[in-house]
């Protein structure tokens, strides 16, 4: 065999992220997103990875440790803004609304809510009550990812 190519390594996409527990633990590190999604055109995203179901998230630690991460317990997960729906906006494959997100742990946040669905479906409601657990706000270039679970209250700007 030459070189260090390994045939059964599966090419990912690094994305670094901070992850904030239950509890307020923060942790920092990255996630491997697949090349190709199994659900949309297109490789695989964050809110693909929180919003899939299994119940723990790998996350390799900036040590090289890898931590299993139970989604349940991630209040919020942030990262640069994914580059991955410029025209689905315009084409009415995703909504955005302006909210602000007050969390359980008393953090607001202010931004963008962006998630896929029909044009029509565009009220605030009729993106909080999907069937993600994962819902993206979008603020200056980050992405965060809160948890529904530990929202108190989302307000339309």
């Amino acid at each position: 065999m030459e070189g260090n190519s390994n045939p059964l390594k599966v090419e990912k996409i690094p994305v670094d992220v901070t992850m904030i527990m239950r509890g307020g633990e923060e942790l920092t590190g990255t996630i491997f997103l697949d090349m190709h999604s199994r659900t949309h055109g297109g490789p695989e995203r964050i809110s693909d990875v929180l919003n899939a179901g299994a119940e723990f998230v790998p996350l390799v630690l900036k040590d090289g440790r890898t931590v299993l991460l139970n989604r349940r317990r991630i209040v919020t997960g942030c990262c640069r803004a994914e580059d991955d729906e410029t025209d689905a906006l315009a084409l009415g494959i995703v909504s955005d609304v302006s909210a602000g997100i007050r969390l359980e742990d008393g953090r607001t946040l202010n931004g963008r809510v962006r998630m896929e669905m029909h044009r029509e479906n565009t009220r605030l409601s009729d993106i909080l009550n999907g069937d993600e657990d994962f819902i993206r706000v979008r603020d200056a270039g980050i992405d965060n990812y809160v948890n529904r679970t530990y929202v108190n209250w989302f307000m339309e700007a």
